[in-house]
């Protein structure tokens, strides 16, 4: 398996149809991923107030449109969100690129300067499904967590208190061993793992798909990692004609990030981001690799074609944020929306 790049497209989808679904497939989140605790932080004695989409969440980014270019391998998309968009301080100019290597590696890449201080927690909404991004069936997807800590969060998905760290030892949250998503999906709506080595590039998380022998391996810079398995998404056409929805019918997301909003925990490292540059580019890196060839067609982010595609469709959900690299080797609970 590999991130061909001569595969043809499929059907391009107009940007109306993409404006028009939701679940934040294949978008780039920023400035802040995730959410901001009521919608509103103090920098220097300065209140701020932001707009209030269920505490803010992956706002501003999520539909906007960015300029793009090509430079060798490598995509590279640029925003540039001024000074008091939706009530955050500060001209922010970011960075997105996206890179296919020859060792079956997407390496997705952050970077950002800003005017004023600001917070800043770049990321992506890529949906996986090993099995191919109409295929269904999540449940079978093997996950391996390399972290025995988390953020819990309360019933708005915002962290407890001041952003308490706990062991995951005991509860539906321990992905330390491989587990059958089927097994957590529903006990495990949305979840942010913590690691050591911010900053540093760590092997954070193992998806497999027995059937196929097809897995995914992602690295990261980044201290955390939310996963999220379609628990709110609604039902919906993607690429060629195929029908997307909540959990099995879904995907499994792996979201490198910082620790979500940080900007309001005292315990935590905090994201406000200085006037400047951003100290490094931060990464994640998806690697996929293929036990065996299986005769089933290969397995694509699963996503509808958002309106930064450029032409091919590997690209398709290719807006991560910091340096992630990613090695690819029923009647559900009501919900708010993800």
């Amino acid at each position: 398996m590999n991130f061909s790049k001569t595969h043809k497209p499929s059907r391009t989808a107009t940007l109306n149809e993409y404006e028009s679904q939701h679940s934040y497939i294949g978008a780039a989140l920023g400035r802040v991923t995730e959410r901001i605790k009521c919608a509103k932080f103090e920098i220097d004695g300065v209140e701020y107030k932001v707009s209030a989409n269920d505490n803010n969440i992956h706002q501003i980014f999520v539909q906007k449109m960015f300029t793009a270019s090509i430079n060798g391998d490598t995509v590279v998309m640029k925003y540039v969100s001024p000074d008091g968009e939706e009530g955050f301080p500060g001209e922010v100019t970011t960075e997105f690129t996206f890179r296919l290597t020859e060792e079956n590696e997407l390496i997705l890449g952050y970077t950002a300067t800003t005017t004023k201080p600001t917070p800043v927690n770049l990321s992506n909404h890529v949906y996986f499904n090993l099995a191919g991004h109409g295929a269904g069936n999540v449940g079978d997807h093997i996950l391996t967590v390399n972290s025995c800590r988390h953020i819990p969060l309360d019933k708005e998905y915002i962290p407890l208190g001041d952003g308490t760290i706990s062991d995951v030892k005991g509860t539906p949250f321990d992905l330390t061993t491989p587990t059958q998503l089927r097994e957590r999906m529903k006990d495990v709506l949305v979840s942010n793992y913590v690691f050591e080595g911010h900053g540093k590039k760590k092997h954070v998380a193992k998806l497999e798909l027995p059937s196929t022998g097809r897995t995914v391996d992602c690295f990261t810079t980044e201290p955390c990692m939310e996963t999220y398995f379609s628990c709110a998404m609604g039902t919906m056409k993607g690429k060629n004609g195929a029908t997307y929805g909540a959990y099995e019918n879904g995907g499994l997301c792996l979201i490198p990030m910082q620790y979500t909003s940080a900007v309001n925990m005292t315990v935590v490292i905090i994201i406000i981001m200085a006037t400047g540059t951003l100290p490094s580019i931060k990464k994640t890196n998806f690697v996929a690799s293929d036990k065996e060839k299986p005769k089933s067609p290969q397995p694509r982010l699963t996503s509808r074609a958002s309106p930064s595609k450029i032409a091919d469709d590997r690209l398709v959900n290719s807006s991560l944020s910091n340096q992630t690299t990613s090695k690819f080797g029923k009647k559900s609970k009501k919900v708010k929306n993800k």
